[in-house]
């Protein structure tokens, strides 16, 4: 039987809902099992990225007995670090892919006492742990990541869906991942959009064009349709350009325009943006670009 300590954790893709979600719209976020980890032991450690790992999850242990001591087994939690407990992890750091978040879904997996089957609650009490990494989290990375199906994120309410309603292989399109080479931080970027928002003309957009495209997006997935997925993911990344040019690296603004103007792909952030990964939907009659990888 497989124990907890070496059940894969994988990444997660965020669909569609990044800077939306933030102020309640709806999300969609999928596991991307090509990336992600298990915890394991190593004593010594091996390398420094094992080392590293074992000291974050030291700490992170001692910060939750501060504010959460009765929810959590920290005597085997603390038994396994004197131990070398560490996660092995191949997810980029500072790439959108949810690090934290896997790691965060296999120390709950693994320590939590009173595990709960309520999504809305199973996310806040992942998002207090992942806290510690960002200041203030959603929930949504170590959820899917725990989960291991997609999520379906609304104002009032978190889903979980079964794999085969999120369908990426389509004969009229493709996903695409695009890696800017370039890692990123989250909380800046976040915060160069909550002033953004405090510009009136910006909310107005926001709240009569990019939400609506956003929810058109996820609407279009869920029913396979195609070419309503194909035209409102072409409206949100010229919207996407148009506005969150400091969520785009400079290299990918002229990649993107041409994509858009060709009608040969359409780029999106994937997350926060700023750097790390890149999606982009392509119409499948289009020939693949070399360099990216395919979902």
């Amino acid at each position: 039987m497989q124990t907890s300590s070496h059940i894969f954790f994988p990444a997660k893709i965020l669909l569609f809902g990044e800077y939306v979600i933030i102020h309640g719209g709806k999300g969609l976020a999928i596991p991307y099992p090509k990336y992600g980890g298990s915890l394991g032991m190593a004593l010594p450690a091996e390398d420094t990225q094992t080392a590293t790992s074992q000291t974050t999850i030291a700490q992170l242990c001692r910060y939750l007995q501060q504010i959460t001591p009765h929810e959590w087994d920290f005597e085997a939690w603390l038994l396994d670090v004197q131990q070398g407990l560490y996660f092995g992890s191949n997810v980029p750091q500072g790439f959108g892919l949810g690090s934290s978040g896997a790691l965060v879904a296999a120390l709950y997996a693994r320590y939590y006492l009173q595990k709960t089957t309520n999504i809305d609650q199973l996310k806040q009490i992942l998002a207090q742990v992942e806290s510690y990494f960002h200041g203030k989290s959603s929930g949504l990375d170590p959820l899917v990541s725990y989960l291991q199906c997609p999520v379906l994120i609304t104002q009032n309410d978190t889903h979980s869906l079964a794999t085969t309603a999120v369908s990426l292989h389509n004969e009229h399109y493709r996903w695409l991942l695009w890696d800017s080479g370039i890692s990123r931080q989250t909380a800046p970027l976040v915060a160069i959009f909550q002033q953004q928002m405090t510009d009136p003309t910006f909310a107005e957009r926001y709240h009569n064009e990019l939400v609506p495209h956003n929810e058109a997006c996820i609407a279009a997935l869920l029913a396979q349709d195609s070419a309503a997925l194909l035209q409102h993911v072409k409206a949100l990344s010229q919207f996407q350009l148009a506005h969150f040019a400091a969520m785009i690296p400079a290299h990918l603004q002229s990649l993107w325009q041409k994509g858009i103007a060709d009608d040969t792909y359409y780029f999106k952030l994937c997350g926060a943006g700023g750097g790390g990964f890149f999606l982009a939907l392509q119409p499948a009659s289009m020939q693949p670009f070399l360099g990216f990888e395919r979902l």
